[in-house]
């Protein structure tokens, strides 16, 4: 259970954003060089938050298109989940992708990094979309959709997945 008590500091990059003087001494070598920051693209993109949803009945083999980014629009992917429901407990295999059209026009499939789990009848996937120290940006014509397969009767899929839409 978390207590409230008093903050004790102020949050280091503060005192900087406020322009007011931080206590201690910066070396004089590394004043113009080191400043706080506060990321606030959050706060001020949170009007551009969009969510797919979709369901996709008697699902195939193979990768599956949920959705293409449309021209004039790029897409920061934020979260995916979903529900793929497979004919035996554990027998299904779910991976979230994108892929991108490359200039030879073949298609490269790049992985998200959601983990799926099998529950009962069921893979069940979602999280935040792990794409390294930078944000996934798909670029227009760029495919999203799952990996399906190893799974046994008729399988349906769920889709859920966040993004925000940076225009241009």
């Amino acid at each position: 259970m978390a207590w409230r008590f008093d903050i004790q500091r102020v949050p280091r990059g503060l005192l900087d954003i406020l322009g007011l003087k931080a206590t201690g001494d910066t070396p004089h070598q590394l004043a113009q060089e080191i400043s706080g920051g506060l990321d606030i693209t959050p706060l001020y993109l949170q009007d551009q938050l969009r969510s797919i949803t979709g369901f996709i009945a008697g699902v195939a083999g193979g990768y599956n298109l949920v959705s293409t980014v449309p021209n004039g629009e790029m897409w920061w992917m934020t979260n995916v989940g979903g529900l793929l429901t497979a004919g035996a407990a554990g027998t299904g295999k779910l991976v979230w992708c994108y892929r991108r059209k490359l200039a030879s026009g073949d298609w490269k499939s790049i992985g998200l990094g959601v983990h799926s789990y099998a529950v009962n009848d069921a893979i069940v996937t979602g999280g935040q979309v792990n794409s390294g120290p930078q944000p996934l940006i798909l670029m227009p014509g760029d495919d999203f959709g799952a990996y399906v397969g190893n799974f046994v009767g008729t399988a349906s899929l769920f889709t859920n997945a966040d993004y925000i839409r940076l225009t241009y």
